[in-house]
């Protein structure tokens, strides 16, 4: 009699526990509480930035020989670029929209010979340093953006002609002109931005009066072109 009731006792807690254990949640049907959802921030364009910038440019530079019908010479120079940058931009939605100011120093140099029809002058040219007042304009794709921009050019010039049996006489003229160009940035960090661009410079025509200086040399008129690759490195504040 009692060997049945403690078997029946032992059956009965056996049945008990394994009810209640079912009703536990399961490591496999845990409840995970979850919060709420974070969301990145969309990077914003707006704002005040400043950079450098390093590249390689290509100086065409036509001269015009003012005298036994006006020959025409032309100097091809490549060199590097290094400047700084600045500038503001606005955006409304996916358009960007700004303005631009830089600066840069220049190593392109080249000659020709010869540059008079005599074949007795060499034209030496150089462009030292250049710069961009310039409008942009552009379409964001959150951190990436694509932009063209336009305005206006300017550059310091540097005209020499070398003689024979004469000094050389070098001129230098702050050429004007406009500016259109287009490139890609992209965000790489909240405060820091990678660009790649295109810029075409064609600047007006100036003046070298050598006659003033030595009249052993003709005057000549000279116009600046240049195509300009280049990548900056930016700061957004």
């Amino acid at each position: 009699m009692q060997r049945k009731f403690l078997a029946t006792v032992i059956f009965s807690a056996f049945a008990l526990g394994s009810a209640y254990g079912a009703d536990l949640p399961t490591r496999d049907h845990a409840p995970v509480l979850k919060g709420p959802s974070a969301v990145a921030p969309v990077f914003s364009w707006a704002g005040f930035y400043a950079g450098a910038d390093a590249g390689y440019v290509n100086s065409f530079a036509h001269t015009v020989f003012l005298n036994a019908g006006n020959p025409v010479y032309s100097t091809d120079a490549n060199g590097a670029t290094l400047g700084l940058l600045a500038g503001y931009n606005f955006q409304h939605g996916n358009l960007v929209f700004g303005l631009e100011g830089d600066g840069a120093l220049m190593s392109g140099a080249g000659s020709k010979f010869p540059a008079n029809p005599v074949g007795t002058i060499t034209l030496h040219a150089r462009e030292d340093a250049s710069g961009h007042i310039r409008a942009r304009f552009g379409y964001a794709f959150g951190p990436a953006l694509l932009y063209a921009a336009g305005g206006l050019s300017l550059a310091d010039e540097k005209l020499s002609l070398t003689g024979v049996g004469v000094p050389t006489l070098t001129i230098t003229k702050t050429m004007l002109g406009y500016s259109v160009g287009a490139g890609a940035e992209y965000a790489f960090a909240p405060h820091w931005i990678g660009r790649l661009e295109y810029i075409h410079d064609e600047f007006g025509s100036r003046f070298f009066d050598y006659g003033a200086l030595n009249v052993a040399y003709t005057n000549r008129t000279a116009q600046l072109r240049d195509d300009l690759v280049r990548a900056a490195l930016i700061c957004k504040f």
